[in-house]
């Protein structure tokens, strides 16, 4: 059928339908009908760039054709891509050349989407065009170039008319004709030519014509006068007159050509233009100043050092430096650092003051005093004279002073501060590793008649008191501390790196170096019986012995220096020490004060211990004795009748510390 199912040509099927059907006017699959249902249509064509919207393919009149599609158009300047080309306003060279930026264009094109494109049609083409000056003018305006920007034609780069009437020789209204135009042969400000202004020539202080379209000089103006010798210049203001006083006023007074040129007769003095007070009388304030006059008004030149401030007032507003001189010339030495002006507060001038003022520690031994005077270098201040006497500095003594020097005060053996020097505690071993101090302890403050004062806590102290951190000394010839409990004697011994001794080291001590004796005084030959009180040699100072040496009062007792060696009681107790082989004995180990020293615990679980007997279980035991104590028997060596605990203290009870190695 419709000839194609026939012939030698014909498709080879052995049914309708075994070849699919295709657009071309024909019955491909011998089903009877042409193009039915063709399977080369249906499909999407056309593009979908810019402005351009695809169509469909379909069977027209035996052939494939796109319906429905939107074509490209020329692209103008409108916002839209009208060619389709993926550049809005723009038209993408042919062949497309690749950029990635203007430089690789060429032609005018520029690079969009990095693709070279020219300008939309219509564009790129001169605007605003202005008429053609007349001939010999000139005129400010000029053409521009279209250009399409955001979507609407603009005119770039043109320039418009400046002004709505002409200047000499300029069409400033761009109408291509010159009006109102000046006289070149008679205009003084256009003399022979446009621009030419004769008041503008050699300075334009002279009067001047225009003749025949030359400027022609007529004489200076008013108030000038010609002082460089040049032509017609007039060069020089001169509000004077010829005669006049010449003044320092950056004026030429009296139109010499010449400013400020003073007489010396009319200058004035320093008192008068330099602010230097009458009362002045250093030479360097008066007669040794330069008065001169510059850029129309007086300066003045001191002598170094002096009025240091600016003009006018060069010496009130001058530093006034501490020098021994009147350096702001006000008729006073230094009068800025004075008591008057600084206050007793400030440190003026011969103020008393101290080498440590100012420092964060104290110089101890090594203070000087001295006064404030004149800082040589820095005028600006006062300096302390005193200086730190490093000379004074000594051995460190347990006597609440810094005696070497080095910020800490009685500083103990195992924390010497900067200088190596401590507290050497007096001391003597009683072996075992132990030493004990050879005197009752007593504060650092202590004297031959004062005990001192301050408490031995350094922590947790009862709730009454406060922890004044005292420590502990071993010294002679001062009165013992007393009244102290066990806990407050075990915390200042261990502030001096020791600790309480226990009462069986106080009681080995006390027996001497052979360990016999039973008395806690000299000779070991006399120290196992008992003292001859009140008569014969008493040995130390308890109850039978006389305190104040008044026998007409009777037998009074009272508590003595350490190591008591006469004075006021009668006689020395020189034999009252535990005898060590006369050297480095335990002095008052009997008598004077009771010694407080640690016993044992009363429970298993308890942490009292010498090092610290705060614990409520603590017991402490008394030892050697008191001044009242009436007995020999009551302050031997064996006594520990007398057993008390951690909160006991009395007016009779002192203490030692002990140490378990060398504090020395």
């Amino acid at each position: 059928r419709n000839g194609i199912c026939q012939g030698d040509t014909a498709p080879f099927v052995l049914r309708p339908g075994d070849i699919q059907e295709t657009c071309n006017g024909k019955d491909d699959d011998c089903d009877g009908t042409a193009d039915d249902s063709p399977i080369d249509v249906g499909g999407t064509c056309g593009s979908s760039v810019g402005s351009c919207r695809t169509g469909t393919i379909q069977c027209i009149s035996g052939a494939p054709s796109c319906q429905g599609a939107s074509d490209p158009t020329p692209d103008i300047c409108n916002g839209r891509d009208d060619n389709c080309d993926g550049v809005i306003d723009g038209v993408v060279v042919s062949p497309p050349v690749p950029c990635s930026s203007d430089a690789n264009c060429t032609g005018g094109a520029t690079c969009i989407n990095s693709l070279c494109t020219k300008d939309a049609v219509g564009m790129g083409v001169a605007c605003d065009v202005p008429p053609a000056p007349p001939s010999g003018a000139t005129s400010p305006c000029r053409a521009g170039t279209l250009k399409c920007q955001s979507g609407s034609p603009v005119c770039n780069g043109s320039i418009t008319a400046t002004s709505t009437s002409d200047t000499c020789g300029v069409d400033a209204n761009c109408d291509g004709t010159l009006s109102s135009q000046p006289d070149l042969q008679n205009d003084v400000r256009n003399c022979g030519i446009c621009g030419r202004d004769c008041y503008a020539l050699a300075g334009g202080n002279g009067n001047w014509t225009c003749n025949s379209g030359v400027c022609t000089f007529a004489g200076c103006r008013s108030g000038f006068i010609d002082c460089s010798g040049a032509t017609n210049d007039c060069e020089t203001a001169c509000s004077g007159s010829s005669g006049a006083t010449e003044l320092c006023n950056g004026i030429d007074d009296n139109c010499d050509c010449t400013v400020d040129n003073v007489l010396p007769a009319n200058k004035p003095n320093s008192t008068q233009v330099c602010g230097v007070s009458p009362a002045a009388t250093d030479p360097n304030c008066t007669t040794n100043v330069a008065v001169n006059c510059q850029a129309g008004s007086w300066s003045c030149t001191f002598p170094s050092g002096y009025c240091t401030g600016g003009a006018p007032d060069y010496c009130s507003n001058a530093d006034n430096t501490c020098n021994t001189r009147d350096d702001n010339c006000n008729g006073a030495i230094d009068d800025d650092f004075q008591l008057a002006v600084v206050g007793s507060s400030g440190n003026y001038l011969g103020k008393t003051c101290f080498s440590d003022d100012g420092s964060p520690t104290s110089h101890g031994d090594c203070r000087t005093s001295g006064t404030y005077q004149c800082d040589p270098g820095n005028s600006s201040r006062t300096k302390c004279t005193a200086v730190k006497n490093t000379a004074a500095a000594g051995p460190e003594l347990c006597d609440g002073k810094d005696n070497d020097c080095d910020g800490d005060v009685d500083e103990t053996y195992n924390a010497p501060g900067t200088d190596p020097r401590y507290v050497v505690p007096a001391v003597r071993s009683i072996g075992g590793g132990v030493y004990m101090y050879l005197y009752e302890a007593s504060r650092p403050g202590a004297t031959a008649t004062d005990p001192g004062t301050g408490n031995g806590w350094h922590s947790n102290p009862p709730s009454t008191e406060t922890a004044d951190e005292t420590l502990s000394c071993s010294v002679p010839g001062v009165v013992p501390w007393f009244n102290v409990t066990g806990a407050e004697a075990a915390q200042t011994c261990a502030a001096v790196g020791g600790r309480l001794c226990r009462f069986t080291e106080w009681r080995t001590g006390c027996r001497g170096q052979g360990g016999s004796c039973t008395r806690g005084y000299a000779p070991a030959s006399a120290c196992q019986s008992n003292g001859s009180y009140p008569q014969g040699n008493p040995h130390c100072n308890i109850g039978p012995y006389d305190w104040d040496g008044n026998a007409g009062n009777g037998v009074t007792d009272g508590l003595l220096p350490t190591a008591y060696g006469g004075g006021g009681a009668s006689p020395a107790l020189t034999n009252c020490r535990a005898d060590w082989n006369g050297s480095s004995d335990f002095w008052d180990i009997m008598g004077n004060l009771r010694e407080i020293t640690w016993n044992r615990t009363t429970s298993s679980s308890s942490n009292c211990t010498p090092e610290d007997p705060t614990d409520t279980n603590c017991l402490f035991s008394l030892m050697g004795g008191a001044f009242n104590t009436q007995s020999e028997d009551g302050a031997s060596c064996n006594f520990d009748f007398y057993t008390v605990d951690t909160s006991f203290k009395l007016y009779d009870v002192g203490f030692r510390c002990c140490f378990d190695s060398n504090p020395q």
